[in-house]
């Protein structure tokens, strides 16, 4: 067993920022173009770094989405459409992350609805995560 002792490097978290408005022309990851917030909409919205780790996400409304009902946002990856969390609905800015998730790849954002297609909408769509192994600063103490 190793005796623990403090840290002394620490590391800056990163935010990735992606700004999505329903103008907005996407290739979806089956090569397909669309519109951003149609539904059924699936394509990438950042390339985090090998061994990433997601630590917080958040989904900022500019313009109110408006024009489908039962939409929701998810944000995930290849392996898992919902590894980040899942908006209460198209327009929510709620979006909880349980610990600190690896992403594989590429994060995808996954535009749902039961119906209607988006006719209003803008959102910002934050990421934030750390590369572990990795320090910017050391107080050197």
């Amino acid at each position: 067993m190793a005796l623990k002792r403090k840290t002394t490097g620490s590391q800056n978290v990163q935010c990735i920022e992606y700004f999505v408005d329903v103008g907005d022309t996407v290739v979806t990851v089956a090569g397909a173009t669309q519109g951003a917030l149609a539904a059924g909409a699936v394509y990438p919205i950042a390339e985090l770094p090998p061994g990433a780790r997601v630590i917080g996400a958040g989904v900022e409304v500019v313009t109110p989405v408006a024009g489908f009902t039962g939409g929701s946002l998810k944000i995930g990856d290849a392996a898992d459409d919902d590894r980040i969390g899942t908006t209460a609905g198209a327009a929510s800015a709620t979006l909880s992350v349980a610990g600190a998730l690896r992403i594989e790849g590429d994060a995808l954002l996954s535009v749902t609805a039961t119906s209607g297609a988006a006719t209003a909408g803008a959102l910002v769509i934050r990421l934030l995560y750390i590369t572990p192994g990795k320090a910017d600063e050391n107080s050197g103490r």
